[in-house]
């Protein structure tokens, strides 16, 4: 098994989501913080599907998914969701449509996710 990558053993993407969420929330509070490219998380979130040409849309079908996950609180980040730990591999920041979430701002994102690893692919 490796550390910086998580085994999901739930079936469902849906399932595989929540499970992905609390992973990489127990990384962050064990000083850890992973943060994933949009091919990373659909990678482990459809594990079936077949590699090919990465396209917009499946970063678009990892946005929905994430967005759907539960809330949960995060060394004073409110409302830390899937999205939260998804980032653009170059950027190394999360998508436009996150911060239109007004949930935080960058800044206080930068605590704790921003300063993580990043699992590219």
């Amino acid at each position: 098994m490796n550390p910086l990558r998580p085994t999901l053993l739930c079936r469902t993407p849906e399932d595989r989501s929540v499970e992905l969420l609390v992973w990489l929330v127990q990384q962050a509070l064990r000083g850890q913080a992973v943060v994933l490219s949009y091919e990373a998380a659909h990678g482990l979130l459809w594990p079936e599907a077949r590699r090919g040409a990465w396209g917009q849309a499946h970063a678009q079908q990892v946005t929905a998914l994430a967005w759907r996950t539960p809330e949960m609180t995060l060394l004073g980040l409110q409302h830390v969701r899937l999205d939260s730990f998804i980032v653009n591999k170059t950027a190394r920041l999360p998508g436009d449509g996150h911060w239109s979430a007004d949930r935080y701002g960058e800044r206080e994102w930068r605590t704790v996710p921003g300063s993580a690893r990043l699992i590219a692919s």
